[in-house]
């Protein structure tokens, strides 16, 4: 998974407005009943960690992390983090 600029500053506002660490990021969990076409369906959360068996995205240039499991990992696979119409929503494209 890629993170968009946009989107990768936006989880460092979040985290900070949660009081997160920097170690903490976006918890991104792809949902079991996914629509049709090309759309993915996600459910987003700020985390202070991630599990044991997450995958760990970082935006190489901000640093911000993304949470996924492997199941949600399979679902987005090679897509794109971006800003969601409202402030604090995500999408994946």
């Amino acid at each position: 998974m890629k993170v968009s600029t946009e989107a990768a500053r936006e989880i460092h506002g979040l985290m900070a407005a949660e009081g997160v660490v920097p170690e903490g990021g976006l918890r991104v969990d792809a949902l079991a009943d996914q629509p049709p076409g090309d759309a993915v369906a996600i459910q987003t959360e700020v985390a202070a960690t991630g599990t044991e068996t997450d995958l760990v995205f970082a935006d190489e240039e901000t640093g911000a992390r993304v949470f996924l499991d492997l199941a949600s990992a399979e679902v987005v696979g090679d897509r794109t983090l971006v800003v969601g119409a409202r402030a604090g929503e995500f999408e994946v494209r």
